[in-house]
Formats: structure tokens, sequence, C-alpha cells
């Protein structure tokens, strides 16, 4: 069996699967579901409760919001308090630290911030245009951090010498001619 990881166990991930997954779009806390096992951030904060006996689980999100960021190919939080990383998904924006369980906010969830619906797309297809798991000399080349513009993503694929979607250099175009969006 593998290490559990982000509430799940790992023994019940399809590892080749989530693999395969990867190479079609930015992995979310959804993709980690295993066979029988409701992988959604609230599950996991209950089994986790449970475990730690933590009564009564006020799942209303509270407290100083988590930035979204790509890591590696996966959205994923960073914990505040512990520094723990965790699978995030777009459509359950609520982060729970599975190493220290939010302690500090009173074991509540923190909501979460994801870039606009637009704005998401064109990272993810700038990214998902770099290919290969690790750059030479290490380290992930589908990484986008809050704050990270998609001008400099779409710099770094053309120093790369990694194609640009045809969508997104014309709203990068459309933006330098003053337009809003």
């Amino acid at each position: 069996m593998t290490r559990p990881q982000n509430g799940v166990r790992g023994a019940d991930v399809d590892l080749t699967a989530m693999h395969q997954a990867s190479q079609q779009r930015i992995l979310q806390r959804r993709d980690l579901g295993a066979a029988g096992q409701d992988s959604t951030v609230e599950a996991v904060a209950r089994r986790h409760a449970k475990a730690w006996r933590i009564r009564d689980l006020d799942w209303s999100p509270a407290g100083a919001p988590v930035y979204a960021r790509i890591n590696a190919g996966r959205w994923q939080g960073l914990c505040p308090d512990c520094g723990g990383g965790e699978y995030l998904s777009v459509d359950e924006p609520v982060f729970w630290c599975c190493s220290c369980g939010n302690v500090s906010n009173g074991h509540r969830p923190r909501p979460v911030i994801f870039p606009a619906a637009e704005e998401r797309e064109f990272i993810e297809a700038v990214l998902l245009e770099r290919r290969g798991p690790v750059l030479p000399g290490g380290g992930s080349p589908r990484n986008w951090e809050p704050g990270e513009g998609l001008e400099q993503l779409v710099a770094e694929n053309v120093a790369r010498g990694v194609r640009v979607p045809d969508r997104v250099g014309a709203r990068i175009a459309f933006r330098r001619r003053g337009g809003r969006r």
C-alpha cells in the first residue's frame, strides 16, 4: 500500500489513471476519487474529525482565504498554519488541511480563491502545452503562483520553445491593444 495522501488511502488510488489524466488536464481533488470512497473535501474532513475526536465539525468556511496555485500540474492550496499542501477542486472552493485539521481556524474550513474562470482556463491551457513530468535539473514545468500573469507564463513557454495556444495568444494581443478582459 502506498502512503496515505490528502485523506485518501494510496492503495485505493489508480495512479496510472491519474498519470493519464494529468496529460489531459490540471488535476483537482475530484481526480483522487478512490473506488467507493467520497473524496470531497467535506467527506475527508469529517473522516479526519472523527479520527481526531472533533465533535460537531462546523463546515461553514471562515478565516483567511487560501489562494489556489498550480504545483506539478495539480490545483493546490497551502495551509497558512503548518504549510501542508492539499489538492483543491474548482467546484468545491474550500480548504481543509489534512496535516493540522485547520486547528488555528477552530477546525473550520477556509475559503479558497481561484482565478476567474476565463483566466483559469487560459492558465491551464498554457501549462498543458508543457510536456514531461519534470524539467532538466528538476522541477515541474506545470507550476503557477497567484499573482503570476498570463503574459509571464506565455513568455516562459516561448523561451522554452513550447507552443502557445492560439486563443491565449489572441487574448494577450487583445489586452495589449487596450482590451479589458
